[in-house]
């Protein structure tokens, strides 16, 4: 037998819970439990818990869902979602090796003259120059000066003859970008989704004397893309390969999850490699950067064993007297 069609009802809750706007709105996947809990949100006037438990199952059970990992608590995504970032990874994957906001290396070396940067600085902002490729990432731990690396590539590129944008999850990372790399038309990814839209040339064309607005290649570089949400990245990274723009998105795909459903960052590191920025600026202290390196990679020992060491560390008694806290 046919399984039953689904009332309008159930049709109508499965448009609210698996559309951009429901459970992946703020999260890349869902569990179990969060369908349990929007079904029976539904039921304004109260449902039993049979009810609410086969609906949240046939609502699993739709084809806008996509499992995502198995186990004891499978996690769930929606088709949408995976369609946005795999948007973007296909325009990285075919943008590999064009010639795109490809520089001559005597032309690099010579604009990073004078500019203090690291040698992994520098090798980083070399080889995004040299690669050709249309969509490129650094992946920069917190503190490695990845907005230093920033500015060199503005720098770079607009000694080269290049429009340099600049691009956020946020307005104050937004302003950074503007502040201290010195990219001056740099804006919210929100911000340039809504300018592209409602001009699809603003990346094309830029005003370079008067009124008299000509092409100019354009290279739109993306801070803490980690951080960025996938569908607002997609469109805007879309509009940009249209434009016959250059990317390069800057950012740490093992931070927390941005307040948007993000992750788009890390899909590109692990299929394609990244560029890296790895030697934490922000502290002098060549043990305490190693230490903190190893604190990014899920190993904390390092990092607290040091802190014990120097005398940095103390454990406080928990109510109960049990030692469970360090401070």
């Amino acid at each position: 037998m046919r399984p039953p069609r689904p009332s309008i009802q159930e049709r109508r809750l499965a448009g609210e819970l698996f559309a951009p706007s429901g459970l992946t709105a703020n999260q890349n996947t869902f569990h179990r439990r969060d369908v349990v809990v929007a079904v029976a949100s539904a039921h304004v006037d109260g449902a039993n818990a049979d009810r609410v438990a086969e609906l949240a199952e046939r609502m699993l059970q739709k084809p806008e869902v996509v499992p995502v990992t198995r186990g004891l608590d499978p996690r769930f995504t929606t088709r949408e979602l995976i369609a946005a970032e795999n948007l973007i990874v296909e325009h990285a994957e075919q943008g590999r090796c064009r010639d795109a906001g490809l520089l001559d290396e005597r032309q690099v070396i010579q604009a990073l003259h004078g500019l203090s940067l690291s040698e992994e600085q520098r090798t980083v902002v070399c080889a995004i120059a040299g690669s050709g490729n249309r969509v490129d990432t650094i992946e920069a731990l917190a503190g490695t000066g990845k907005t230093t690396c920033a500015g060199a590539l503005r720098a770079v590129y607009e000694q080269a003859g290049y429009r340099v944008l600049g691009a956020a999850p946020t307005a104050r990372a937004a302003r950074e970008l503007k502040e201290r790399a010195a990219i001056n038309d740099s804006r919210t990814l929100d911000g340039w989704a809504l300018k592209l839209a409602a001009d699809p040339e603003a990346l094309w064309f830029a005003q370079l004397s008067g009124a008299r607005a000509q092409r100019q290649p354009a290279v739109l570089i993306i801070d803490e893309a980690g951080m960025a949400h996938t569908r607002v990245a997609a469109d805007v990274i879309d509009r940009a390969m249209a434009a016959d723009a250059k990317v390069v998105a800057i950012g740490d795909s093992g931070q927390l999850s941005s307040v948007q459903a993000g992750g788009w960052l890390g899909a590109l590191t692990r299929r394609l490699g990244s560029e890296e920025l790895r030697q934490v600026m922000r502290q002098r202290d060549p043990a305490e950067r190693r230490a903190l390196a190893k604190v990014h990679r899920g190993e904390p020992g390092t990092y607290l064993d040091l802190k014990r060491s120097r005398g940095q560390l103390t454990a406080a008694r928990a109510p109960g007297g049990s030692r469970r806290r360090a401070r």
